[in-house]
């Protein structure tokens, strides 16, 4: 995985990686861990996973891995590998993979490139991913249809030489002009590499020395088609968190999905049923993602008439349907904050009044109470909250300071009742 762009800016003094940006309550990198580990091809995950930052990001890393509750469990810090750039010096997606192999030293086994600056589909599946490119053998690059043609000078878009769900790739052109390409598929970031592909690529590197990334970039792609044969999966959706509104916007996606996924007439979701070996049995709260997230695919036979779709599991709920309820709710959302008439802290579950958990306890229609009326209907938008003073709920991890050293708490008071003596009632103080 690879996770070497700029720190995601909290402060003036510091920022997150923006792997490690909490995306439904976790980090965006355990996503991409989870669905590592739902693959048998690539278990055990501590020996077959890297990640590979840069120097500004390093230490983040390591802190992420040593802490076995942020990082699922812990990961190996041998395993993350910093680049030796920082994030001024961006190397580039190529530039990391020659980087990788020369660490490593181990170049005799196939590989998948994650950018870890993206997540895709909330129930997506890495794992038929993994399947489908090692068991056909063939270098694999995954894309999403672009809804608008303008978009295509920003991306690297792909042209097939083949339909089907799993076309031939022909060419790849990057940032073409709108006119210069009539595809509207766009490479995602996420690339199966086979062994025998891989001195290729670093053959690529060093002959192609000096090269601004973006012309390096241009170059590598067109070069990937006729290096081997290349052959393609769509992914759907693609969602990075490069910006502010990017990461508000992710964020509030993935949690309104959960809801939707609660509230739907799914059936009770099971572990072995996802793409991810998570927990389904508690739901604390509505962003609690890692605990329910489920999955779906249905394999498209053409690509022309009917686009391939993506690769989700069985069961997941329905992104496309939902999308245009969650847009016209975000883009509400952010209207209403821009004039002023929410805070500009306030949570997405009192924004939206359709996210706020509403459980009502069922009695018995004999044997109601009064006090069941309270809180059975549920909420609406008027009723919610237009401002959020929320409190910091972490325990302390040091002595409180008195007189520049460190004391335990002492009760400081002014005290009014009489001291009772345990000799005599003459001897009572106050």
């Amino acid at each position: 995985m690879s996770a070497t762009g700029r720190s995601f800016p909290l402060s003036k003094s510091k920022g997150v990686a923006k792997g490690l940006m909490e995306v439904g309550d976790i980090p965006l990198i355990n996503y991409w861990k989870n669905s590592a580990e739902a693959s048998p091809r690539l278990l055990p995950v501590e020996q077959k996973m890297y990640i590979l930052c840069n120097d500004d990001n390093y230490e983040q890393y390591v802190a992420w891995a040593k802490n076995p509750k942020l990082s699922c469990g812990g990961f190996p810090v041998s395993h993350v590998i910093s680049n030796g750039a920082s994030a001024k010096e961006h190397s580039g997606i190529i530039s990391d993979i020659d980087i990788f192999i020369q660490k490593t030293g181990d170049h005799a086994t196939d590989l998948v490139v994650v950018e870890g600056d993206y997540l895709f589909h909330p129930s997506f599946n890495l794992q038929r991913i993994v399947e489908h490119a090692i068991v056909r053998g063939k270098d694999t690059v995954t894309y999403l249809n672009l809804k608008d043609a303008e978009h295509r000078p920003h991306h690297k878009m792909i042209e097939f030489a083949t339909e089907g769900s799993n076309p031939k790739v022909e060419c790849i052109k990057a940032h073409p002009a709108v006119s210069e390409t009539s595809s509207l598929a766009a490479v995602a970031p996420l690339y199966v590499f086979r062994k025998s592909t891989l001195p290729k690529l670093q053959a690529f590197l060093r002959d192609t020395p000096g090269l601004s990334l973006s012309i390096q970039a241009a170059q590598f792609f067109a070069y990937l088609p006729t290096a081997a044969p290349l052959y393609a999966l769509n992914v759907g959706h693609v969602f990075d968190v490069k910006s502010t509104d990017n990461y508000n916007y992710v964020d509030n996606l993935f949690a309104f999905y959960v809801r939707q996924q609660q509230h739907g007439p799914s059936k009770k979701l099971e572990t072995s049923a996802t793409a991810c070996n998570l927990d389904f049995t508690s739901s604390e709260s509505a962003t609690d993602f890692s605990r329910r997230l489920a999955a779906n695919a249905v394999p498209g036979e053409r690509y022309l008439d009917e686009r391939p779709p993506p690769v989700y599991d069985e069961g997941s709920f329905d992104l496309e349907a939902m999308m245009p309820i969650f847009n016209e709710r975000f883009e509400s959302f952010m209207a209403s904050r821009s004039m002023g008439h929410m805070g500009a802290g306030l949570p997405m579950r009192f924004a939206d009044a359709t996210m706020h958990k509403h459980a009502p306890k069922i009695q018995h229609p004999v044997f109601t109470t009064t006090n069941h009326g309270y809180g059975y209907k549920q909420r609406c938008q008027e009723e919610m909250p237009v401002k959020y003073n929320g409190c910091n709920g972490s325990f302390t991890n040091e002595f409180p300071i008195t007189n520049g050293k460190a004391a335990m708490f002492g009760n400081t008071t002014f005290v009014c009742a009489t001291t009772r003596s345990n000799v005599h009632k003459n001897l009572d103080d106050f």
